[in-house]
């Protein structure tokens, strides 16, 4: 398994000053032979101006929206990257408050949220 991410984004303010660390968002990539076909799980806001970080970053960005998970609606976070990335590993998860995203089934995997859209 490869896995290429980052812990946070890069949030533009809507000024041109320049952009913050993006707590709000993150993004993984995770490459494996048990992964059948390309897979696309968690929300981006549509507009960053409700984001948690307020009105000073507008538009889409990428900052996460709220997502039901384990049957609780929250934001996703590192803690579900490192859940998954060990779900694929066949090790513990490390991160007992944040569950993998996906499940292995026979010889592939499923989603356990919905796939990515955005929400406004």
């Amino acid at each position: 398994m490869i896995q290429l991410g980052s812990e946070f984004s890069r949030c533009p303010r809507k000024d041109g000053s320049g952009s913050d660390h993006g707590w709000v968002a993150g993004c993984t990539s995770l490459y494996s032979g048990i992964i059948k076909a390309p897979m696309v799980l968690g929300n981006a806001m549509f507009d960053g101006g409700k984001s948690p970080l307020g009105a000073n970053y507008s538009g889409t960005w990428g900052a996460s929206a709220p997502i039901n998970v384990d049957g609780a609606t929250q934001y996703l976070g590192i803690g579900h990257m490192t859940s998954t990335v060990a779900e694929l590993l066949r090790v513990e998860h490390p991160m007992k408050n944040n569950g993998s995203l996906i499940q292995e089934v026979g010889s592939g995997v499923v989603p356990l949220v919905e796939l990515a859209r955005n929400v406004g």
